[in-house]
C-alpha cells in the first residue's frame, strides 16, 4: 500500500509539474499575444497615415497638373501674342519700305534682333 501512495504521490507531482508548465506556457502566450496586438495597432496606425499621405500625394499631383496646364496656356498665349507682334512688325516694315523708310537691310537686321529677343 505504501507503494501505491508513493506512486500516487509521483503522479500528483507529475501533474503539478505539467500544470506549472502549462501555466508558464499560458503566460508566455498571453505576453506574445499582447505584443502582437501592439504590433497590429502600430500597423493599423501606419496604414492610416499611409492613406493620408496617399491622399495628399494625389492632391499635390492634381495641383501640379493644373499648374502645368496653366503654364501651357500662358506659353500658348505668349506665343500667339509674339506671332501677332511679328506680323504687325512685318506689316509696318512693308509699309515703311514703300514710303521711303530705312533700307531693307536695316529692316532685316531689326527683324532678326526682334526674332531673337522673342524666342529667348
Amino acid at each position: 500500500m505504501l507503494e501505491q501512495f508513493q506512486e500516487l504521490e509521483e503522479r500528483v507531482e507529475s501533474v503539478m509539474r505539467m500544470f506549472d508548465a502549462a501555466r508558464q506556457e499560458n503566460n508566455n502566450l498571453r505576453q506574445e499575444n499582447k505584443h502582437l496586438r501592439e504590433h497590429i495597432d502600430s500597423l493599423q496606425n501606419l496604414n492610416v497615415r499611409n492613406e493620408e499621405l496617399q491622399q495628399q500625394l494625389q492632391s499635390l499631383q492634381r495641383e501640379v497638373e493644373g499648374m502645368a496646364n496653366k503654364e501651357k496656356q500662358v506659353r500658348d498665349r505668349l506665343r500667339s501674342i509674339l506671332e501677332k507682334i511679328d506680323s504687325l512688325e512685318q506689316d509696318v516694315q512693308g509699309d515703311g519700305a514703300e514710303e521711303g523708310q530705312p533700307e531693307q537691310h536695316e529692316q532685316d537686321e531689326h527683324a532678326g534682333e526682334h526674332q531673337k529677343a522673342h524666342h529667348q
